[in-house]
């Protein structure tokens, strides 16, 4: 039978719009896996899985494993209470019972574990090398072949859903375009109108997935630049070397370690000594980290949420951002699909955002006093912003 026939069969109960939202997600499936492979019918994809270090190596000795399926009596549990405690189930499964992948390594890294490093290694790198600002982590890169995709639009919080369940029958995989749901780590399937920050990928069959890399890497932490601030914290710095309160730029770039991007910062400290940078390199990141910023699990979160409030109620947050990036979202167009969210959320409608692009003639439409955009090609002009001087306006 027709792939797409198979779909259709399967969801013959949906409403108009969950048809559009699983034609949608294939659709970008597609674009992803041509993109990847020169061919949008070839779906074997190159697909990343977070997890320990003890997990990653068993699975470069043997494999994945296949998931138990949960019984009928778990599954009813877990429809009257998502949370209820299954034994020998670390994760039940938000979008069916199966492996989870992603093609998103930053996705992936989120789930990634530690790397505990070896007394030998220990004694080599010394008191330096712990206070080098990097962090080892592990990973693991496969092959994974779809086969049949189902495209998922349930949402696990939402009933009918697919928490628990075995795959869809007829179908190789599960695939789902998600979205951050006001937590750092809960993400959710997007809707029609709106923009995925990863996708998940759900495989319920071992010999569909071919482990091939054991990656090692390093989370590049810029604490050593008295400037930057620690993502996860800044609640405790409260003002600058002058004795002044603290002024916030957050700085979405993709190159975040670039030469010319610390020597930016340190002519704006220069001309600011207040001004701190947040360092972000993706729409997703930016989201993520103000919801991180905004949540109430933890003493020093609610710190942070009322730190970034004022600050952004008194004026003393501002967004920079570049034009392309090529692993975010909107690709060519990433700055200006990064300010239309800024804007789009009225919490942050007292943020000034600038967008630093060297082709701003094709854009300059953006440019905007009364939305509080600036856009521009000159560096000085981009220096002044992030030193919070005032803006100068002018007709376009």
């Amino acid at each position: 039978k027709d792939h797409q026939d198979a779909i259709w069969d399967s969801i013959s109960g949906d409403s108009m719009v969950q048809k559009r939202q699983r034609l949608r997600t294939m659709m970008q499936l597609e674009h992803y896996l041509e993109k990847f492979s020169g061919n949008e019918r070839v779906n074997l994809v190159a697909a990343w899985h977070g997890a320990s270090q003890e997990k990653v190596l068993n699975i470069a000795k043997g494999n994945f494993w296949k998931p138990r399926d949960l019984t009928a009596e778990e599954l009813e549990r877990l429809d009257k209470n998502m949370a209820t405690p299954i034994e020998g189930v670390t994760d039940p499964g938000y979008f069916g019972r199966g492996i989870y992948f992603t093609q998103f390594p930053s996705y992936g890294d989120l789930y990634s574990g530690k790397v505990q490093a070896s007394l030998s290694q220990e004694q080599e790198e010394g008191e330096e090398g712990k206070k080098g600002g990097e962090e080892s982590s592990i990973m693991m890169m496969s092959w994974v072949l779809m086969g049949n995709v189902y495209p998922v639009v349930e949402d696990p919080f939402k009933k009918p859903n697919l928490l628990g369940k075995p795959l869809k029958e007829g179908f190789d995989s599960h695939y789902v375009l998600v979205k951050n749901a006001g937590n750092a780590t809960t993400f959710v399937p997007c809707g029609l109108d709106e923009s995925p920050d990863y996708d998940e990928i759900v495989i319920s069959d071992p010999a569909q997935i071919l482990p091939r890399y054991v990656v090692y890497y390093k989370r590049l932490r810029h604490s050593p630049l008295p400037f930057v601030l620690d993502q996860s914290d800044f609640s405790s710095s409260s003002s600058g070397s002058g004795g002044g309160e603290i002024k916030v730029v957050v700085w979405v770039d993709d190159k975040p370690n670039d030469p010319r991007t610390i020597e930016t910062m340190k002519i704006v400290v220069q001309n600011q000594p207040s001004v701190r940078f947040i360092q972000l390199t993706t729409l997703a990141e930016l989201k993520s980290w103000l919801s991180f910023s905004s949540s109430s699990s933890s003493s020093g979160s609610e710190r942070n949420q009322g730190r970034l409030e004022e600050m952004v109620r008194t004026g003393r947050v501002r967004i920079v951002t570049n034009r392309k990036r090529m692993r975010d979202e909107g690709e060519e167009d990433a700055g200006i699909r990064l300010i239309e969210w800024v804007r789009s959320n009225n919490q942050l409608d007292k943020i000034e955002v600038a967008l630093f692009c060297g082709q701003d003639r094709q854009v300059m439409g953006m440019y905007s006093e009364a939305r509080r955009i600036l856009v521009s090609e000159n560096a000085s002009e981009i220096v002044d912003f992030m030193a919070f001087k005032k803006i100068k306006w002018t007709k376009h």
